[in-house]
């Protein structure tokens, strides 16, 4: 199988933009997405230049001095003192505190999700949650449903509207708000239609309406879906309402809230960022950045995006740190785990509340409480355990721990350890390195979890593709033995019954990155139905620091899938 296949304002700014000084943020940086096909189709180019990651020149003239649809926004952002990067289209990886990603979203103030056409992995929903979570501020560009621009360049693509949809879904009704069907090409009401803005009253709203960059008092939409307001998000405001007659007064183009530390905002259309330049040839686009107040909405959305920080929503602000544990954490299945967290206040008419979050579907209320941890797998499993206090007026703020759960046999104490981390992937991408999107959760893809629901796939396009996974270890000394086990699957399309066309070979590399010694190498010519467990003997490693390295390469057709899952290296 393959897996590509599965897997407006009336009024515009009376000088010009505002030549205010962006003070303390001006250390700040703004990445914009280019993972999710962002430049398909012909009335699509929502890339801020085609130099990646850094647009180039790196001090353009005029905003047409870099290529892309979105190009003055990213100007005009240069021009307010912030750094412009785009998270290439080719190798880039959206990962959070992973220190082998120069583009790991813990880097970023903003991260700005332009209309996008390719579904997120469970590992990138998962980072993409903890960059919010953790004070990070993000921006999600949508557009109506049915728009289906690149579904010929790149098989499985869909549209924005679902894209976002599944990310939202990932945490349930906690971010608080819907993309639901608008009005697309061949409706009346599509085009042009140009909406009043008159705000919510609260403190969101207002940061977003009457920014340092100018009023937002009418924006204009063409073809457009519209956002509702779900789950029990206190937060979470709608800033530009419906003015179509007939629909109903809760369909929104753009809503924001706050989610942990960070904030979130969603547009309903690509149409108010698109600056309508490009010299790059199929592209048909029309200048809505510069129209009405569009141009003001998207400054003053990363402005406060930005601003997210410890605290989120209204004036005052809330800080949350976790006591006890005082750290990260080992413990056995079955141990019972106490916790009690801390959180400040700078109202002091506000009341707070506290709420903890397991990372294996428990939840608590309370500043301290206590949660027994099992784990009935073979390999160790890592959750990542959140408290988050929230006071009366929406402002909110959280921290994080990571729990680490021996499995109840082979590995939780005795004459045997397990040195991995996260070793069947139930936590995504955890203490794993590598290519984006290899670790996820693929049963309904075709390529099933040995264990639990998670594993990771390598290769399987069709194409030329090199894939990674590692992680480092340290072998102690002390050991008598070390052994390394895992779980492997191969299915290819390859005919050929004596000819290796896509391997995958098992390393151990020094610390340098140079190989230290190749463990195996399989290929097409292993394909067969089921998992198969693999073993090699690494005691002649222990005393040193190693990284396990997987590396498929396939070649241009004809794909092969090597599936590995649950991964162990127990040393005596």
């Amino acid at each position: 199988m393959f897996k590509r296949a599965m897997p407006m304002l009336a009024l515009l700014l009376a000088g010009g933009l505002s030549s205010l000084p962006l003070s303390a943020q001006s250390a700040k940086k703004v990445l914009f997405d280019h993972t999710g096909w962002e430049d398909g189709g012909s009335s699509a180019y929502w890339i801020v230049d085609t130099h990646e990651p850094n647009p180039s020149p790196a001090n353009p003239a005029v905003e047409t001095d870099w290529n892309g649809g979105i190009s003055a926004w990213g100007f005009d952002l240069l021009k307010k003192g912030y750094t412009v990067q785009i998270l290439p289209a080719t190798g880039g990886r959206i990962t959070y505190n992973d220190s082998t990603n120069a583009q790991d979203l813990k880097n970023y103030a903003v991260y700005v999700i332009p209309e996008c056409y390719r579904m997120f992995t469970a590992a990138e929903k998962q980072a993409i949650v903890a960059f919010v979570q953790n004070g990070g501020g993000l921006y999600l560009m949508g557009n109506h449903d049915g728009a289906a621009r690149v579904t010929s360049a790149h098989p499985g693509s869909t549209d924005a509207f679902h894209v976002f949809n599944d990310l939202l879904a990932n945490e349930g009704s906690g971010f608080g708000f819907t993309f639901v069907v608008g009005h697309g090409p061949g409706d009346s009401n599509a085009n042009t239609t140009t909406t009043a803005v008159t705000a919510d009253t609260g403190a969101i709203a207002q940061a977003l309406v009457h920014g340092a960059n100018g009023l937002v008092n009418t924006m204009d939409f063409h073809s457009y879906s519209y956002i509702n307001l779900t789950g029990s998000n206190p937060a979470v405001k709608w800033i530009v309402q419906t003015q179509v007659s007939g629909d109903p007064a809760t369909d929104y183009f753009a809503v924001a809230t706050t989610y942990g530390a960070g904030r979130i905002l969603a547009i309903s259309d690509s149409a108010p960022s698109d600056d309508g330049t490009t010299t790059t040839s199929g592209k048909h686009l029309q200048d809505g950045y510069h129209s009405n107040s569009n141009q003001a909405f998207d400054l003053n959305a990363v402005d406060w995006l930005a601003g997210a920080g410890s605290s989120s929503g209204g004036s005052n602000t809330v800080t949350a740190s976790i006591t006890t544990p005082s750290s990260n954490l080992t413990i056995a299945s079955g141990a019972s785990q106490s916790f009690v967290g801390t959180s400040t206040d700078s109202s002091t008419s506000a009341t707070l509340t506290y709420s903890w979050n397991f990372g294996d579907g428990s939840t608590a209320t309370g500043v301290s409480t206590s949660h027994a941890f099992t784990n009935s797998g073979s390999s160790a499993v890592t959750r990542t355990v959140t408290f988050t206090a929230m006071d009366s007026t929406g402002v909110s703020a959280s921290a994080t721990r990571l729990v680490t759960v021996n499995p109840a046999t082979g590995g939780g104490g005795g004459t045997t350890t397990q040195l991995l981390q996260n070793p069947g992937f139930e936590s995504g991408n955890n203490n794993w390195s590598g290519t984006s999107g290899v670790i996820g959760q693929n049963n309904a893809k075709g390529e099933p979890a040995h264990g639990g629901t998670w594993n990771a796939w390598l290769d399987g396009y069709g194409a030329s593709t090199t894939d990674t996974l590692g992680q480092t270890v340290t072998i102690p000394s002390s050991a008598t033995k070390a052994t390394l086990t895992f779980w492997l699957h191969v299915d290819t399309d390859e005919t050929s019954t004596t000819k290796a066309y896509d391997k995958l070979s098992v390393q151990l590399l020094k610390t340098s990155g140079s190989v230290l010694k190749t463990l195996a190498t399989y290929s097409n010519l292993n394909a067969g139905s089921g998992y198969t467990q693999k073993t090699f003997d690494l005691s002649a490693y222990k005393g040193q620091t190693i990284k396990l390295n997987l590396k498929g390469v396939e070649d241009s057709s004809y794909q092969t899938s090597f599936v590995v899952d649950d991964f162990a290296l127990n040393i005596q």
